[in-house]
């Protein structure tokens, strides 16, 4: 289904209009992505070590402890390390970046926007 025939289909009096149950649900369906999709940008959360696995070939906004941050695209994810630190290998950096992920650096989806009010 397009967003377009979604909006049509919601923006309806359903009654009125004989859409079935079946597109009203592919609708709804639909919405609610996209609705999670915004929350997710306007508050991305850190991914964990799973869904960074899970990101391998995608971008990902990578954000370190010091507060600088860059998009790379993520190429694997080595948590084996037996210092307890991650192994990760991004598109454009010389060598793998093997920190301690959640205490010196952090990846989203989306790039984390300051706090309102809190100038970067």
């Amino acid at each position: 289904m397009t967003d377009r025939k979604a909006m049509k289909i919601l923006e309806s009096d359903w009654s009125e209009a004989g859409y079935g149950d079946e597109l009203i649900s592919d609708a709804l369906e639909l919405s609610i992505s996209a609705l999670r999709d915004r929350i997710e940008c306007q508050n991305p959360q850190p991914l964990t070590i799973e869904q960074l696995r899970e990101m391998a070939g995608e971008p990902v906004y990578v954000q370190h402890a010091s507060g600088s941050g860059f998009w790379r695209i993520c190429f694997g994810v080595d948590d084996g390390q037996k210092n307890g630190k991650i192994k990760v290998c991004f598109q454009g950096v010389p060598s793998s970046m093997t920190w301690d992920y959640g205490k010196t650096w952090l990846a989203y989806r989306a790039k984390p926007e300051p706090p309102e009010g809190v100038t970067p």
